[in-house]
C-alpha cells in the first residue's frame, strides 16, 4: 500500500463527513414549494452516507490504518469547503452539496485507479461501491434544481 492509498482513504473519510454535514445543512434549511421532497431527500442521503463512513473508517482499521477522527481533524484533511452562512437560497445549497460531491467523486476515481494499480481489489471495491452512491446522489440533487 502506498502512502497515497492511506492519504486518499483519510481524505475520503473526512470529505464524506463534511458532506454530510453539508447535507444535514440543506435538510435542516431548505425552504421552498420543494422543501418536503428536498427534506426528505437529504435525511436519506445523510443516512447512506452516515453507514458510508463506519464502512470507510472499519476498512482502513481492517487494513492497519488509523480511522482519522474529529471535527478539527476532518476539516484540516478534507478538500471541500463549506459555506459560512446558513439561511441562503435553497439553490445556491443543493448547488454547493453537487460541488462537494463531484470532488469526493474526483478523489474515489483516483482511490479506484490506485487501488487497482496495487492489486487492492478491497478498497477498489469501496471505491466503486462509493462512486455508485455520489452518481446516484449527484442524479438526485441535479434534477432537484
Amino acid at each position: 500500500m502506498t502512502a497515497s492509498t492511506k492519504e486518499l482513504l483519510e481524505r475520503l473519510l473526512a470529505n464524506t463527513y463534511v458532506v454530510l454535514m453539508l447535507t444535514q445543512k440543506v435538510h435542516w434549511h431548505v425552504q421552498g414549494s420543494q422543501f418536503y421532497a428536498i427534506h426528505l431527500m437529504t435525511e436519506a442521503q445523510y443516512n447512506e452516507m452516515e453507514k458510508a463512513i463506519d464502512v470507510i473508517a472499519e476498512h482502513m482499521r481492517a487494513m492497519q490504518l488509523d480511522a482519522p477522527s474529529g471535527m478539527q481533524t476532518y476539516a484540516s484533511i478534507s478538500s471541500i469547503t463549506e459555506e459560512k452562512e446558513t439561511m441562503i437560497s435553497t439553490e445556491t445549497m443543493l448547488a454547493h452539496l453537487i460541488d462537494a460531491h463531484a470532488i469526493l467523486k474526483k478523489d474515489l476515481l483516483t482511490l479506484r485507479e490506485v487501488s487497482s494499480n496495487e492489486g487492492d481489489v478491497a478498497t477498489e471495491d469501496l471505491a466503486i461501491d462509493r462512486i455508485r452512491e455520489h452518481d446516484k446522489h449527484l442524479w438526485m440533487l441535479k434534477s432537484s434544481i
